[in-house]
């Protein structure tokens, strides 16, 4: 058989092209349908008379167990249930399931003794007509007897298992103390680190301390410098100052020098002249 065409804008899974193929094919899978619906119920049937047979052995254990028996006769209910919501109700609808009912054994698997008293009632009431076994009362009482020391031995089991519930109880707390006293170790570990941390911290705060220092001492050196700088300025410049005075003064001297010895070369020249 062709596989349908899907459309790439209208039908881009093929959804629609499958649905029309499905419903123009031949009477021949309606007839598979029919057989594969007949497998499923002939399989929930199977169920449902698995799980009525638990509910029948329940209800035979008495009236305290009815609940057991109600329980498990829901379960022939509920493969009905599903029966029904697969569509086995519907002959037209295709069946399809991957879900199991699972059996559950009464009493979790356990062979637990009956006592059926219609079994041992007596039929005539004035006879010993029951048919329970005779037994000796000294024979009972040595049965009895027996069965409560065992009932005693089952006292120190007990008691044991009390005492092994309170061991176990008393290590699970030692455990948490050991636990709480790796949890205060951590915190103590935690609380050094934190100080060796804080001591670091002071001592870094100590070298910024003495670098600040360090720079104030170069800062006062280099005032100390600019001071000496600044006092060998004034020098230079008085120094000077005083080397040109001392120049002009000596120039002035020098002028009046000259000028005095051109007052005498005059005098000179006027008595020369008187003289001639």
């Amino acid at each position: 058989m062709p596989r349908p065409k899907k459309n790439p804008i209208t039908d881009p899974t093929g959804e629609k092209a499958a649905k029309k193929a499905r419903g123009s094919q031949p009477a021949q899978t309606g007839k598979n349908s029919d057989e594969m619906r007949e497998r499923i119920k002939a399989r929930f049937q199977t169920i449902q008379e698995v799980a009525g047979n638990v509910g029948n052995a329940a209800n035979a254990v008495g009236d305290t167990f009815q609940s057991v028996a109600t329980g498990f006769g829901s379960i022939g209910n509920a493969a009905q249930n599903i029966g029904n919501a697969v569509g086995l109700g519907n002959e037209s609808q295709s069946v399809s399931t991957r879900h199991q009912l699972k059996n559950h054994e009464v009493f979790g698997g356990l062979t637990l003794p009956q006592f059926h008293p219609g079994e041992h009632l007596a039929t005539d009431l004035f006879t010993d007509s029951s048919p329970v076994p005779r037994t000796k009362k000294v024979d009972a009482d040595k049965i009895v007897e027996a069965i409560n020391e065992r009932v005693e031995t089952l006292r120190i089991v007990d008691a044991n298992l009390g005492l092994n519930t309170a061991i176990i109880k008393a290590g699970t707390k030692s455990e948490k103390m050991m636990q709480a006293g790796i949890e205060f170790g951590t915190s103590k570990i935690n609380t050094d680190t934190k100080l060796i941390q804080f001591n670091d911290a002071v001592v870094q705060n100590e070298i910024a301390f003495s670098k600040l220092n360090q720079s104030e001492t170069r800062l006062e050196h280099e005032q100390i410098t600019l001071h000496a700088l600044r006092n060998e300025t004034d020098q230079r410049r008085r120094y000077w100052q005083s080397k040109h005075q001392l120049g002009e003064s000596r120039i002035k001297d020098v002028q009046l020098a000259v000028s005095k010895l051109d007052a005498k070369l005059g005098s000179i020249d006027v008595d020369a002249s008187v003289i001639e």
